[in-house]
């Protein structure tokens, strides 16, 4: 059983890495760029297996966790998610233009997430909304 248990880490060490990969090539190809941590580095993320999937929005300072429930958060596109969050990315959805795209039911939003869906007022830098944007939302 052991064996299984240390396979099943080492896949989800090696989603992570790849999902940030992915910002230097591929479909996501961005100007970021991930390094490994060295002794002398005092601010760095540092993925953790808490409850659920989330990070902190922008540089905390020192070890910054991102929590990536071995349950149901370790795949590409949430990886990738809680990254930008840590790099001080808003949800998509949040942006000061939102309402010229979609409409929230604010109706259908679960108890206690409101917040996540409060407009923020962002500089979006010319960029056009981002329905497919990997900090958007789903239906």
């Amino acid at each position: 059983m052991l064996c299984v248990c240390v396979s099943a880490a080492r896949r989800q060490r090696q989603t992570i890495i790849e999902a940030l990969k992915e910002f230097e090539r591929g479909d996501r190809m961005t100007c970021i760029r991930f390094v490994k941590k060295t002794k002398k580095d005092v601010n760095y993320i540092s993925f953790i297996s808490g409850t659920g999937c989330w990070s902190y929005l922008g540089r905390q300072g020192n070890a910054q966790p991102i929590s990536l429930q071995k349950s149901g958060c370790v795949f590409k596109d949430i990886v990738q998610h809680e990254a930008l969050h840590a790099l001080g990315f808003h949800h998509e959805h949040v942006r000061s233009d939102r309402d010229e795209h979609v409409i929230i039911n604010f109706e259908n939003i679960m108890s206690g997430f409101e917040s996540n869906f409060e407009i923020v007022q962002t500089n979006n830098l010319g960029t056009s909304y981002d329905f497919q944007s990997v900090m958007h939302y789903g239906e």
